[in-house]
């Protein structure tokens, strides 16, 4: 979808695409591609994906947003330095 549609498609990460959510993330790829060194590459791409993407009116997250997390800065305290990219 982002090769055919481009800027009109904005990539999420996951809310279990980090560090310490995939530790059997390896074995699945090993078990299902043979792939040994993919992990390392699969953790490079969603540390650059944003987390979050919003415009005027929504907040568009994977997984939802937890409801003790009520603004912006409670989500980044919550998942740290996390990319929220601005829709226009």
């Amino acid at each position: 979808m982002k090769t055919k549609f481009g800027v009109n498609i904005t990539l999420l990460r996951g809310n279990h695409e980090c560090k310490n959510y995939c530790n059997d993330f390896k074995k699945e790829i090993v078990e299902k591609f043979g792939l040994f060194d993919c992990k390392n590459l699969c953790m490079k791409l969603f540390a650059v994906l944003p987390i979050a993407t919003r415009n005027k009116r929504f907040l568009f997250i994977h997984g939802g947003l937890a409801s003790s997390l009520q603004t912006i800065e409670d989500f980044n305290e919550q998942y740290g330095k996390t990319r929220v990219v601005d829709l226009v």
